[in-house]
């Protein structure tokens, strides 16, 4: 329903970086075919996240939805996928980023305050994406990005259960 040329979403616990991010922010975004993003700051932790993402990075963890700014374009053609409880802005940014309609382009500013304590920012495990994420990497990524995460999931797995 949102009518607007951009669409940010900042959760319920979560605040601006500052009171003129906005404004910053607002200068940079120039192309309705780009998504920009910046950085959140973790409230409890105390810690910046996370820079610029490539291919890679992105196979290993999500841009902050709180640093995200999506064209309207985007979800005129896209959803989220609401079976994903906790994730369903993880697989869109997925899709997007490998879509030949959309850029990702970081901005270097840090948008928000991000409560690492809240669900989003805790360990509770989105049942339905874990099932279905190999199936998606595999869809949305190069083979060889797709190995990759593959590869780091086994490996993570080896070391935690140690």
């Amino acid at each position: 329903h949102a009518k607007g040329d951009w669409i940010y979403f900042l959760g319920a616990d979560d605040v601006f970086f500052s009171p003129t991010v906005l404004e910053q922010v607002s200068k940079k975004l120039i192309s309705d075919d780009t998504v920009y993003y910046g950085n959140v700051l973790f409230k409890h932790s105390n810690k910046t996240y996370d820079g610029k993402f490539n291919i890679l990075k992105l196979a290993t963890r999500n841009i902050s939805h709180q640093s995200i700014f999506y064209p309207n374009a985007v979800f005129k053609k896209y959803k989220f996928n609401t079976a994903y409880k906790i994730f369903a802005d993880y697989h869109l940014n997925i899709v997007l980023f490998n879509s030949e309609e959309f850029k990702f382009k970081y901005i270097p500013i840090t948008i928000a305050i991000f409560d690492d304590l809240g669900t989003s920012g805790s360990r509770v495990k989105d049942e339905n994406f874990e099932k279905d994420r190999n199936a998606i990497f595999e869809k949305h990524f190069p083979r060889l990005v797709y190995l990759y995460r593959i590869l780091r999931s086994k490996i993570a797995n080896q070391i935690s259960h140690r």
